[in-house]
């Protein structure tokens, strides 16, 4: 019953960590685009990854600066 309770709490735990997203971004403009950078982590940590790549590309000036990102 030991073991059981052992292995029930070890898959369990497995299952917790193994929550993880992905997601690529990249920001594009009339004239050029960045290379796409892969970020994984929890929900809200891609979350915040992203939102880190639409403050920076409203910050550009080039006309039609996006970022675009992708969750796998």
């Amino acid at each position: 019953m030991k073991k059981l309770f052992y292995l029930a709490l070890f898959t369990v735990s497995l299952s917790i960590t193994s929550c993880k997203e992905c997601t690529t971004c990249k920001i594009v403009t009339a004239d050029y685009e960045t290379v796409e950078e892969e970020f994984c982590g929890t929900d809200a940590e891609v979350s915040d990854f992203e939102q880190s790549y639409e403050d920076q590309a409203a910050n550009i000036t080039a006309t039609g600066a996006r970022a675009e990102c992708h969750r796998k």
